[in-house]
């Protein structure tokens, strides 16, 4: 069984968190805090470090690791290697969470593939929000 873990991208802080104990996921708030497990909180609701999905990009663990064992999330930017028609022998994508499985979707976003493909190797290179830079497409 895979582990259900999540990272945070704060738009506040533009910084990732990692380790989040995620408040209110059963529906008991529609917009409930965040809290990284790396810091002490005292009171939630008077702490300025606690922040609420809107603050941010919630991404999940999809469960793989890459060929260096980095783990791969929502969000993450890749670069993609092998003979695996109909793509180039490298390119570069984005993982997406889309009709229920893990994809991922070039930089142009007209193609992608699933996540899950034992020709090729992936390699973790950044991730879209601190590392944005990486999304641009070489014309």
């Amino acid at each position: 069984m895979r582990e259900i873990k999540f990272r945070f991208y704060s738009n506040i802080e533009k910084k990732m968190h990692h380790q989040l104990s995620l408040i209110g996921l059963q529906g008991l708030e529609k917009n409930p805090p965040i809290y990284d497990a790396d810091q002490v909180y005292c009171d939630r609701f008077e702490d300025k470090r606690v922040q609420r999905y809107s603050d941010g990009h919630l991404m999940q663990y999809t469960g793989l690791k890459d060929k260096n064992g980095v783990e791969i999330y929502e969000g993450d930017v890749l670069r993609v290697q092998g003979e695996d028609y109909p793509f180039e022998k490298e390119w570069i994508g984005i993982v997406k969470y889309i009709d229920g499985s893990y994809f991922i979707e070039n930089l142009e976003g007209t193609d992608g593939d699933y996540l899950f493909n034992e020709l090729r190797e992936q390699e973790v290179i950044g991730n879209k929000y601190e590392h944005s830079h990486l999304l641009e497409v070489s014309k």
